[in-house]
């Protein structure tokens, strides 16, 4: 029977010899040294990447800087800019509205010229037309009515009564009297309601005149016209007013409906 030899190894590893051991420290050591090679290598990549994004962070900074620089400088060219513009506009809008107010003030002017002008022209145009229409009517007009009935003794044309005291102020076109009563013609180129209510105002007020100065005559009215619409015609004989109007080439005087209306 064979003898083990006692090695002082540990089971396993009799097998093992310097050599090999050597062997495998030199392995072992060879690869320590790559790992410690690409700790290096990997440390040496870490600090450039560190550095790159320190570079990078302080370019963007810079960048950064340079833009809210170009956007401040930016913004304060476009706000002098516009206020600039604004500046400008406002005095072109004060320079423009200056002219317009003084281009209306001048139509308003020459407007309140022509006005004036054209209604002096109407007024008198209407002076001469209704001494026109007057012509038409007041000759004979005394005649005409003494042929009713009447026994007028005189005719007078624009006939003013006025009494500052009692506020009474008439003016009459047509002015027939004598002892026992009187008539007041008005004469219109185109008469309308509102005349004829205009005529019987100016009837009480020729009354209360007359009373003032204790004339007891009674007072007739009549209303002349070139132009007189229907329902006019009809109101002013409802109201007691004699109507003369044109009828043909003759001057033709139209009765109350039922009898004149004395004052």
């Amino acid at each position: 029977m064979e003898t083990q030899r006692d090695t002082g190894l540990p089971p396993g590893y009799e097998g093992l010899t310097f050599e090999k051991v050597w062997a495998m420290f030199q392995e072992t050591d060879k690869k320590f040294q790559e790992t410690d090679r690409a700790i290096k290598e990997t440390d040496s990549a870490i600090k450039e990447t560190s550095k790159a994004i320190t570079e990078t962070r302080k370019a963007i900074a810079e960048t950064s800087k340079e833009t809210d620089k170009a956007i401040a400088e930016t913004r304060k060219t476009l706000e002098e800019s516009f206020a600039k513009s604004r500046k400008e506009t406002d005095k072109a809008i004060t320079e423009t509205s200056k002219r317009l107010e003084e281009a209306l003030a001048e139509s308003r002017k020459e407007n309140d010229r022509l006005l004036r002008q054209n209604q002096k022209m109407m007024s008198d145009l209407g002076r001469k037309f209704g001494k026109i229409i007057e012509h038409m009517f007041i000759p004979n007009l005394k005649e005409k009515f003494n042929a009713l009935g009447y026994v007028f003794e005189k005719s007078a044309p624009n006939v003013f009564i006025e009494s500052r005291e009692h506020n009474i102020y008439a003016e009459i076109d047509v002015f027939l009297e004598n002892g026992g009563c009187a008539l007041a013609v008005e004469v219109k180129t185109q008469a309308n309601i509102e005349d004829i209510r205009d005529h019987m105002e100016r009837m009480e007020k020729l009354r209360r005149y007359f009373d003032l100065h204790n004339d007891t005559r009674k007072l007739y009215g009549a209303v002349a016209a070139a132009l007189i619409p229907d329902n006019v015609l009809g109101f002013a004989l409802k109201e007691g007013f004699y109507v003369i109007r044109q009828s043909g080439d003759n001057v033709r005087i139209e009765e109350p409906l039922n009898r004149p209306r004395a004052w």
